[in-house]
C-alpha cells in the first residue's frame, strides 16, 4: 500500500465536513487559494449525494467513503479527448479499492466492480473552454463498511452491492481508503500531466470489465451479443456484434444484461 500523508501542503488539502448537502455541489462554489493544488472534500453523510445521469448515491453516516477532488488537468487536453479525464480518476478509484479487494474492475464509463458487484461510483464534472478542460470536480462513493441497502428491496431495477468489509470479511477504516484514494490520484494525475496518455487508455482497457469474450447487452432496439471492440477517445463504447457489424454508444445508449 501508498504510504501517504493527509496534511495541507502547497499540492494538497483536505476539507473535512460532517454534512453536506453534496461533496461536488459544495466544491463547484469553491476556489482554492492554490488552483494547481489538489483539494479533497470529505463527509460522513451526503443529503443529496448523486450519480451518474441523476441518479441517487445511498450511504450510511460514517460508513463508506464519501468525497469530491477538484484539480485541474494539464491544459493540453481537448474537449474531444475529455474522456482521458475519466479514465485517470476511474483507474485512481480501481487502484485504491484494489488495495483491499483484489481484482477490481472499472465498469464503463466509471463504476467500480468486483464480482459482478457494484463496489463505488464517480460522478465527474468538468469545466471547458474552446480548446481545454480547466477544472475538474470528481464526486466518489466507495462502499467500505456497509453490508445492507435499503434499495435492496426495491422492484426497480439496481446494481447488486457490496463493500470492502463485504469482499474482505472484516472492518476497514475510512481513512485508510481515503489514504490510498489520494495517492493513487496523484500518481494518476502524474501520468497525466507527464503525457503518458497512451499508457492510461491502455490500463483502462486492462482493467475494463467484460473486456474479453461476448456479453449481453441492450440497446433502444433490444438485446444482443456483443464483445467491447474500443473505447474511443471521446468515451464512446464500441461493440462489436456476433455478425462482426460495430455500433457505437454514448453513457446511457447502451446497458449491460446479466
Amino acid at each position: 500500500m501508498l504510504h501517504i500523508c493527509l496534511d495541507d501542503s502547497p499540492r494538497f488539502r483536505w476539507i473535512e465536513l460532517r454534512e453536506v448537502d453534496s461533496t461536488n455541489n459544495f466544491l463547484r462554489t469553491y476556489r482554492p487559494p492554490c488552483p494547481t493544488a489538489l483539494t479533497v472534500v470529505t463527509a460522513e453523510r451526503q443529503t443529496a449525494g448523486r450519480g451518474q445521469a441523476g441518479n441517487t448515491w445511498e450511504s450510511a453516516t460514517g460508513d463508506n467513503l464519501l468525497c469530491s477532488f477538484l484539480f485541474a488537468p494539464p491544459a493540453s487536453i481537448p474537449p474531444t479527448e475529455s474522456f482521458v479525464v475519466n479514465q485517470v480518476v476511474a483507474l485512481a478509484v480501481r487502484d485504491a479499492c484494489a488495495e483491499f479487494a483484489g481484482d477490481v474492475e472499472v465498469k464503463w464509463p466509471n463504476d467500480i466492480y468486483a464480482d459482478d458487484r457494484k463496489l463505488a461510483g464517480i460522478l465527474i464534472e468538468t469545466t471547458m473552454t474552446a480548446s481545454s478542460v480547466e477544472r475538474v470536480i470528481a464526486g466518489i462513493g466507495i462502499n467500505v463498511n456497509q453490508t445492507a441497502w435499503a434499495f435492496a428491496d426495491s422492484p426497480l431495477p439496481h446494481p447488486t452491492p457490496t463493500s470492502l468489509r463485504m469482499i474482505g470479511g472484516g472492518e476497514v477504516l475510512v481513512r485508510n481508503v481515503l489514504e490510498q484514494m489520494v495517492g493513487h490520484l496523484q500518481r494518476r494525475i502524474g501520468e497525466l500531466e507527464r503525457g503518458d496518455v497512451e499508457s492510461i487508455r491502455n490500463d483502462y482497457m486492462l482493467h475494463l470489465y467484460r473486456r474479453s469474450g461476448t456479453h449481453r447487452f441492450a440497446d433502444s432496439q433490444g438485446e444482443f451479443e456483443a464483445r467491447i471492440h474500443a473505447i474511443e477517445p471521446s468515451g464512446h463504447l464500441v461493440l462489436e456484434r456476433t455478425d462482426h457489424s460495430l455500433s457505437r454508444y454514448a453513457f446511457k445508449e447502451i446497458s449491460f444484461r446479466e
